[in-house]
């Protein structure tokens, strides 16, 4: 078999580009992307376990809030703005508006 990448098809007249970089080339440029990729991932698991252990060091949990109280929230939202009812409740401002909209809804 012959080792020579074989030439692409080509319209114009002349030098032929090369077929796909041999393999051994492409796992020269490929591997040190993929080393670096799982240093990302190492960073970021490092960083999400810091940031937990963090939350349960102040007494705080993590994660999605188990549930809602949602007629509070719909009580709350009679006396105060959005923003000031999410931070009470410690729900995201999107969650408000979903429980506005599903109390118009029914």
């Amino acid at each position: 078999m012959d080792a020579r990448p074989r030439p692409l098809p080509s319209r114009r007249p002349g030098r032929q580009p090369q077929a796909a970089v041999r393999t051994g080339e492409l796992a020269y440029w490929v591997t040190p992307l993929v080393y670096l990729a799982q240093v990302e991932l190492i960073h970021q698991r490092e960083r999400r376990a810091s940031a937990r252990a963090s939350r349960e060091a102040n007494g705080k949990t993590w994660g999605r809030p188990r549930g809602i109280d949602r007629a509070a929230v719909l009580a709350d939202l009679e006396e105060m703005g959005v923003m000031k009812v999410a931070a009470k409740h410690g729900i995201g401002r999107a969650t408000v508006f979903r429980i506005k909209a599903e109390a118009k809804e029914s």
